[in-house]
């Protein structure tokens, strides 16, 4: 009985000590999968602004003031037309928490131009 007394006071303190080291080891391992679905998500979000946009300047559309709010936040935009075609290119940085790096996420959609011809 006494030596499982004493056994019992030895692993004293195990489960705290255990509990101390997963906890903050799963907050950063959910914090990292957040961060991913967020750049995951930006990147639809690109993705469908770039698309909505070539398409809508192949049309000859005059892109709304709302349109451009759609797109992630600090979104670079680059329109080329080309002979038959629009290419719309488009980029946004974001940082990696905790650290100093940024990722840069890019997409492009090309459209070919819709030229309307009305006849009399």
């Amino acid at each position: 009985m006494k030596s499982f007394l004493a056994k019992l006071k030895r692993e004293d303190g195990y489960a705290v000590a255990e509990f101390a080291v997963t906890v903050p080891i799963l907050v950063m391992v959910s914090s990292v999968c957040l961060w991913a679905i967020g750049i995951s998500i930006t990147k639809f979000q690109l993705e469908s602004f770039v698309h909505q946009q070539a398409r809508l300047v192949a049309r000859g559309e005059i892109l709304p003031e709302e349109f451009n709010e759609s797109a992630p936040t600090g979104t670079t935009v680059n329109v080329i037309e080309l002979e038959e075609k629009v290419r719309v290119e488009a980029q946004v940085t974001k940082q990696i928490p905790l650290i100093n790096k940024e990722i840069e996420l890019n997409s492009s959609a090309e459209s070919m131009l819709e030229v309307y011809e009305f006849q009399e």
